[in-house]
């Protein structure tokens, strides 16, 4: 199981969308950098804690977004 972080990142693009929010009004809510934020898009593996801030900003379950993993 893993945390499918490209599908963080598209659900955190769409909320911050909506909210009209740029990247970095983004992360300054979040605490952390907007670099940090786009990197989501390619990560391999991400800080917990940042992934359980983001999921607590976008109100939804972080097991949402873990899957099986493709090796």
């Amino acid at each position: 199981m893993r945390f499918d972080l490209s599908e963080l990142h598209a659900a955190l693009n769409v909320a911050r969308r909506d909210k009209g929010l740029t990247w970095n009004g983004l992360a300054a809510e979040l605490d952390c950098s907007a670099n940090r934020l786009t990197n989501l898009r390619s990560a391999k593996l991400a800080d917990m804690a940042l992934v359980m801030r983001t999921t607590q900003w976008l109100e939804r379950p972080a097991a949402s977004f873990i899957h099986a993993a493709a090796w």
